[in-house]
């Protein structure tokens, strides 16, 4: 795929994504936030990806405090150590680094 072909096809896979997001909090499923991934230039070589990845986090995936999460045996699960950003204020394209870090107002663990 051409470098236009791999950034037309990512950008209708997030229009995509943001149509099911947009459907699945318009009922009971609560918004959580969102997932940056490939955040590494390296892991995005890769994949021939132009930027990062986003994705959203939503309470019907969700597992609770205590809960199970089941699956098959032959699975190989794997974990990645995260943080999550609680932000207190919006921030755009064109907040600066310093105005971002002002608007976080927690951090946490995250799995």
């Amino acid at each position: 795929m051409t470098t236009q072909e791999i950034e037309q096809t990512i950008h209708q896979a997030m229009a995509r994504q943001l149509q099911c997001w947009r459907k699945e909090i318009s009922g009971d499923n609560r918004r959580l936030g969102w997932k940056v991934g490939f955040n590494r230039k390296v892991d995005q070589a890769k994949f021939d990806l132009p930027s990062a990845m986003i994705g959203y986090l939503s309470s019907d995936r969700q597992i609770q405090n205590g809960g199970v999460c089941h699956t098959k045996p032959q699975a190989n699960l794997l974990a990645e150590v995260e943080i999550a950003l609680r932000m207190g204020a919006d921030i755009t394209s064109d907040t600066t680094p310093s105005q971002a870090l002002t608007a976080v107002n927690a951090v946490a663990p995250a799995i």
